[in-house]
């Protein structure tokens, strides 16, 4: 009977030690599930942070990369602009010079002619003034001219015996004023006795055949 009691109570302790183990086990299990489950879940946090951050940082890079282009092309555009502006003021100073030059070298020209034009009505007189060196060269310079017709530019005409021959087409500025001046003179057979100015087509005509706007003005007789 002891035996059998003492086994039985052996066989008690073991259910419990094995209820307890179990016990035990199962909570192992739930700490370690809570731990997985915690890890997983900041796992996935740092995970979609670096995403974000990734995707943000790309971000930053695409908008360097256009802000870089844009300044590149502004830059160059800029320098462009720079390039062309610098090369048209070096023309115009060429230009410049060049017409200086040649309205020297007719002034000082022995066989240099002058002619003084005329043109307008009594309520807005114009007038202009043409240098003629068979040897040097042409120079016209007019002040306070009319703008020509839309389409239309105004033409100077060497008068001679013979027929008229054309020195040149020409469009004053916004204020009347216009000059023409070139050191390679038309070649004129006879010499030049008369200039007109007519109006005429933008590219200019054969021959004289609009309205006159400027011809030699006539010297006033002294005074009585």
């Amino acid at each position: 009977m002891n035996s059998l009691e003492q086994a039985l109570n052996d066989g008690q302790a073991e259910i419990r030690a094995a209820t307890e183990r179990t016990d035990r086990l199962r909570r192992t299990w739930r700490v370690a599930g809570a731990v997985l489950a915690v890890g997983a879940v900041a796992a996935a946090t740092i995970a979609w942070r670096s995403q974000r951050d990734a995707s943000a940082a790309a971000a930053r890079v695409v908008q360097a990369e256009q802000q870089v282009r844009t300044e590149r092309d502004t830059a160059a555009r800029e320098v462009t602009a720079a390039r062309d502006d610098a090369s048209q003021q070096i023309a115009a100073a060429r230009d410049a010079a060049e017409r200086a030059q040649t309205i020297s070298d007719v002034l000082a020209a022995p066989d240099m002619i002058r002619f003084n034009l005329a043109g307008g009505t009594a309520e807005g007189r114009f007038s202009a003034q043409l240098l003629w060196s068979r040897s040097r060269g042409l120079v016209f310079s007019g002040s306070r001219l009319p703008a020509p017709p839309q389409g239309s530019a105004y033409q100077i005409w060497l008068a001679t015996n013979g027929a008229p021959v054309s020195a040149g087409v020409f469009v004053p500025d916004e204020s009347g004023r216009a000059t023409v001046a070139t050191d390679k003179p038309p070649r004129v057979p006879r010499p030049v006795i008369d200039i007109l100015v007519t109006t005429e087509s933008s590219g200019g005509a054969p021959a004289p055949s609009g309205p006159t706007l400027l011809a030699r003005a006539v010297p006033r007789p002294p005074a009585p």
